[in-house]
């Protein structure tokens, strides 16, 4: 009686490895199948605009391009002699030199970059800058750098509607007095090979002199 209890937990225990055993494997094959990836996973294509209001969306793809005023700046882009006229002071002679400019649009025709080359004060003189169009407030914005300060200068302004004359106003730190000083540039586009910068600067008695004139003309 015993040896036939025996046998029968023996056999039950062999059924139920059986059982197991086939449960594991159907496991098994199932992980090997291939699996949709999860939402957001790794790999996965994704919109990063996914969810937006669709004038959000607009608004922002127009901010992303150049439109019409950036036309302005690319007849500024080329190789530049510049004849350069100075003065410190209303009072002042001027004092005349030359340079050279390279200037290019840059970031796929959004920006304007000047690589300026040529003297100060009898000194070598490096100075660049960056002028684009803000798209989105509607407005021209400039930077200049150079060797004669650790600052920059920030300039906003407009342009007339035939896209000739270009007027730019800003401020600029003078180490002379301590403070911020006021600052304005007009370009005029002469013609293809040819265009003038002028600087006003404000003087002693606070009224406005033109403090530099740069005359750039196209290397042939």
């Amino acid at each position: 009686m015993r040896r036939i209890l025996t046998c029968s937990l023996l056999l039950a225990s062999l059924l139920t490895l059986a059982l197991v055993g086939q449960q594991l494997a159907r496991a098994a094959a199932a992980d090997d199948k291939p699996k949709a990836p999860a939402a957001g996973a790794a790999g996965a294509a994704t919109d990063p605009m996914a969810g937006m209001d669709a004038k959000a969306k607009e608004n922002m793809m127009k901010a992303m391009m150049p439109g019409p005023e950036h036309e302005l700046l690319k007849q500024m882009a080329g190789k530049w002699t510049c004849d350069v006229k100075f003065k410190m002071a209303p009072d002042q002679p001027e004092n005349t030199s030359s340079g050279t400019s390279v200037d290019e649009m840059v970031l796929g025709g959004r920006f304007l970059k000047s690589d300026f080359s040529g003297e100060f004060m009898g000194q070598p003189f490096h100075g660049m800058g960056l002028t684009g169009y803000d798209t989105v407030k509607k407005q021209y914005v400039a930077t200049w750098m150079d060797e004669t300060s650790t600052g920059m200068m920030m300039m906003t302004g407009t342009a007339d509607a035939a896209g000739k004359v270009m007027t730019m106003t800003g401020s600029a730190y003078d180490p002379m007095v301590g403070k911020d000083k006021n600052i304005k540039q007009i370009t005029r586009i002469l013609s293809p090979d040819q265009h003038v910068s002028e600087f006003y600067d404000v003087g002693p008695d606070g009224k406005e002199f033109k403090s530099m004139t740069l005359t750039y003309t196209r290397q042939k």
